[in-house]
């Protein structure tokens, strides 16, 4: 009938979508994690633009079930700390927000690691989540240690 005819059109026609989306956030991670590399201690770029990047890499990242580069995501730390702790900055907030949202990303692949057997890497990602969080805000620092406390003790794992 033609409602089934239709209705095997729209699943080919999803499927194509959903494929085309993986394969976009392939290539936006294969772009894009050079450019970081190469930029993450070039000032030249605002530090807005550089954590946009990161977080768009660590959401595809985390989207295909890939760990991404986790010293990308520590300069990236290092290299905003100072303007965080000084906001004279025009995009201060849209700044934190990113921060925010690098923090959470982080944090999520922190568990993923852990879910797949790389305790250490899944600690180090936790790690460098509150660490992001404690630039954000101290209510998010605090949420994310108390989810390590419980998720540490659960799993078996320490850091200092």
């Amino acid at each position: 009938s033609a409602e089934c005819v239709i209705a095997q059109i729209d699943i080919v026609l999803t499927d194509c979508a959903i494929c085309l989306l993986v394969v976009a956030r392939g290539v936006i991670m294969e772009t894009i994690e050079p450019l970081i590399q190469r930029n993450v201690d070039n000032h030249l770029i605002d530090d807005f633009k550089i954590c946009q990047w990161l977080r768009t890499f660590l959401d595809c990242a985390l989207t295909l079930g890939k760990t991404s580069q986790l010293d990308l995501t520590e300069r990236l730390l290092e290299r905003i700390k100072e303007p965080l702790a000084n906001p004279d900055t025009s995009n201060t907030d849209q700044l934190k927000q990113e921060v925010e949202m690098i923090a959470t990303l982080s944090w999520n692949q922190g568990v993923n690691s852990s879910i797949k057997g790389e305790k250490t890497l899944g600690m180090a990602w936790c790690r460098t989540s509150i660490q992001f969080a404690s630039l954000y805000s101290d209510h998010l620092e605090t949420q994310l240690q108390k989810l390590w406390n419980s998720l540490a003790s659960s799993a078996e794992l320490r850091y200092d």
